[in-house]
Order: C-alpha cells, then structure tokens, then sequence
C-alpha cells in the first residue's frame, strides 16, 4: 500500500512538473515575412514612396524575420541588405531594441522590438 501510494505521489509529481513547464513555455515561434517585389526600385526611381520595413515590429525571442528581395537590384530592408533574387533569415536570440531608418523608405525610421 505504502508502495503504491508513493508511486501515485510520484506520477501526481511528474504531471504537475509538466503542466507547469508546459504553460510556461509560452507561443510556438513565427516568421515574420517581407517582400521586395520586382520593379520596386524602378518605383522609387520614379518618385514614388515605397514603405518596405513597418515603422513598428514587436517579435518574441526565437522569432525569425524573412526577407526576399524579388527586385533586379540590391535592396536595403530596415537594417538588412539582401541581393536581387536571394533571401535572408534572421532569429532573434534574445530581447532587445532595434531602431535606425531604412534607406529604401526613404529615411522612414523603423523600431524592432524583442521581447522574452
């Protein structure tokens, strides 16, 4: 009976132990994705304003923005700089703030936030 019980105790132990480390787990990690799209520097050459980075992001640790650059040119998006017809992928590994302006917005200032 004493066996049992302690057996009982230790499994009631081990679920509540994994409902915790569970729920504090917190959201799956997401990718977040922006597109230069081809003809976009003719567009700017052009006079128009184009807005590729949003002024605001907040992302959680463990995130991952995805950039693809579709255009003929090298583009700057926020702080990255991608190639024509290639991509790039940055995870976010801890918190922070991240803040500067993106040339191809034409000086928009942009603000990356990472939370925990």
């Amino acid at each position: 009976m004493i066996a049992a019980t302690i057996s009982v105790l230790a499994l009631l132990t081990a679920g509540v132990a994994w409902l915790v480390v569970s729920r504090d787990s917190g959201p799956e990690p997401r990718t977040v994705h922006l597109v230069v799209e081809a003809g976009t520097q003719d567009r700017v050459n052009a006079g128009e304003k184009v807005v590729m980075m949003p002024s605001y992001m907040e992302l959680r640790v463990g995130d991952t923005l995805f950039i693809e650059n579709k255009d003929a040119v090298p583009q700057w998006v926020g702080p990255y700089l991608v190639g024509p017809g290639n991509s790039f992928s940055f995870t976010y590994g801890s918190p922070g703030r991240f803040a500067g302006f993106c040339p191809l917005a034409d000086g928009q200032t942009y603000e990356i936030v990472v939370k925990e």
